[in-house]
């Protein structure tokens, strides 16, 4: 079957991105063409991609950037429009080459520009060699253009299905009446729509309610993990010789891009934390140092960082994502002194990319200084110091008043700031951005995975990664993420019973549920033989291959 996708972004880094590389990946492996529209500048990375090539700006001819052998019985032809330099987003973040906004501040002009350079270039595609399916991705923009470029070309055999992922209804379209249009003209000109969750297709069908006969179109494919890719280790000895293969690539990875954070530029920035006295001055600093370094290089001192960890001895807390305030990695770094002060001997790495990273950085430096007036202002209003000038809302303090009501007391503020000053700094390590090469080897050396999200999720991939490399995760229990932890909790119900773990609510008490479901996953672990640990990951693992293996989500496509 030649099936084209249609993707507006990159094809790594975000869960929507992760997941059109994957289900083009399987698409290939199972025989089939695949016709991929996407930004991706480092297409030769994508081991699937057989040939790839640049629109002109023109958006009708095309040139050859990369070309090379797969190893798969089918073929992916990549495509880059040219989008004139603009690239609008869902959520802010910095892209290399790209003016970047946020769809609700665009102006019509703007919008239909974007629109009209990616119709051209599908049109120009699917005159000449018509697919039979198109799956284009999220609630806007891709379904419009894709709409528009089957409807000018006449393409009435095709079926065009829209896959949601979330972040274009939370952030774009709710947000805009007429951003809302256009998801209507996307939604009315699909086939059919597919969610990754439950939650994300009650939620669109609900904003969308006055559509008539919508549910007919709706179908739940829940998202997907490279089961061979991600392996549990073998046993649990095995993780300082994984490290030291990761350390290898991380070597060369930091060697190819020298824009990249290194040690000097972070004691650099640790040192202007700590002249800091006030929120405002934090705010500055950091707003100071936004689009300082290149996002999507990882940091030069990465893999020293990594190889300096005991891994036999040190329990490791994993965060890998976006750095993004809606990630809750700020509750996630409140929560590690209450962690530190039970199990000193915790690491909590986090790696990624994202337009928080100063802030968080900053939030670490605060707290290592036991400023813990300052350390709570930041924690209550991310938002407020990551943007500048952005005032908070209720929403952003709520998760922290349970910390803030425990720091009332002068004794456990006492403990809390001795586990943080002159220490938490070495306790956390950022990384930077890893792909899937790297991320394999590195998740399941962790102890535990964390995905604290405090902003509505389509889906829970990080707990699937990690239940597939044999990682028991902690994530907060709520809207996509939800339907995931159902499936583990359900599977591991003796751990989580013996050992006390609860769901994670998103209220008050947040900060304190983390650090205690973290805590008691420890207990837990530290409980087992190397055997019992060994079996625990083999279930994980089984359990990811029968729930989200991508062959049983491919397939459910092509039955639609």
């Amino acid at each position: 079957m030649d099936i084209a996708v249609v993707h507006g972004y990159l094809l790594r880094g975000t869960g929507s991105n992760l997941y059109v590389s994957n289900l083009c990946r399987t698409f290939c492996r199972q025989g089939h063409r695949v016709i991929l529209f996407s930004q991706e500048d480092e297409p030769e990375a994508c081991d699937f991609i057989s040939r790839s090539e640049n629109y002109n700006e023109d958006n009708r001819t095309t040139y050859l950037t990369a070309e090379q052998s797969t190893p798969y019985p089918g073929k992916c032809l990549h495509y880059r429009p040219h989008l004139g330099g603009l690239l609008p987003v869902y959520v802010y973040d910095r892209y290399k080459g790209f003016e970047v906004k946020e769809f609700p501040v665009l102006d019509e002009k703007e919008l239909e520009n974007y629109l009209e350079k990616n119709r051209i270039a599908l049109e120009t595609f699917f005159q000449e060699d018509p697919p039979d399916l198109v799956i284009s991705q999220h609630t806007i923009m891709q379904p419009v253009y894709t709409d528009r470029a089957l409807k000018a070309c006449f393409v009435e055999k095709c079926r065009h299905l829209i896959t949601v992922h979330g972040s274009a209804l939370n952030f774009s379209v709710r947000k805009s009446s007429f951003l809302r249009q256009y998801a209507l003209e996307g939604i009315r000109g699909a086939d059919g729509i597919v969610f990754v969750t439950n939650h994300s297709r009650s939620d669109f069908t609900a904003y969308f309610s006055d559509l008539p006969d919508l549910e007919n179109k709706c179908r739940v494919i829940f998202a997907g993990v490279n089961t061979e890719l991600f392996q549990p280790l073998e046993k649990p000895d095995q993780r300082s010789k994984m490290v030291g293969e990761l350390k290898n690539l991380l070597h060369k990875a930091a060697a190819g891009n020298s824009e990249g954070r290194d040690a000097r530029d972070k004691e650099e920035f640790y040192a202007k934390v700590r002249a800091q006295s006030n929120g405002e001055e934090i705010k500055e600093l950091i707003a100071g140092y936004r689009d300082k370094f290149n996002s999507w290089a990882p940091d030069a001192d990465a893999a020293m960082k990594l190889a300096e960890l005991d891994w036999d001895r040190q329990k490791i807390i994993l965060y890998y994502g976006k750095y993004l305030w809606t990630k809750g990695i700020h509750l996630l770094i409140a929560a590690l002194p209450l962690i530190l002060q039970k199990y000193p001997n915790t690491i909590l790495i986090l790696v990624g990319f994202g337009a928080a990273r100063e802030y968080l950085e900053a939030l670490v430096g605060v707290l290592d200084q036991g400023k813990l007036d300052l350390a709570l202002e930041m924690i209550e209003k991310p938002k407020y110091f990551i943007t500048g000038g952005v005032e908070p809302d209720h929403k952003e303090s709520a998760y922290s008043a349970g910390l803030k009501e425990l720091l009332s007391d002068n004794q456990s503020a006492l403990s809390y700031r001795k586990a943080c000053w002159g220490k938490i700094r070495e306790r956390v390590v950022i990384t930077g951005i890893m792909d899937h090469k790297e991320l394999k080897i590195l998740i399941p050396c962790a102890d535990v995975a964390v995905a604290p999200s405090i902003f509505p999720e389509a889906f829970g991939l990080v707990g699937v990664e990690a239940l597939a490399c044999g990682v028991l995760p902690v994530q907060t229990y709520h809207t996509g993420f939800a339907d995931v932890v159902d499936v583990y909790e359900e599977e591991f119900r003796d751990v989580f019973s013996k050992a006390g773990i609860k769901n994670l609510i998103l209220d008050e008490h947040l900060v304190p549920g983390l650090a205690d479901n973290i805590k008691a996953l420890f207990g837990y672990l530290e409980e087992t033989t190397a055997e019992e640990r060994a079996r625990l990951a083999q279930r994980a693992h089984q359990l990811a291959v029968e729930h989200f293996s991508w062959d049983k989500i491919a397939e459910n496509y092509l039955k639609l």
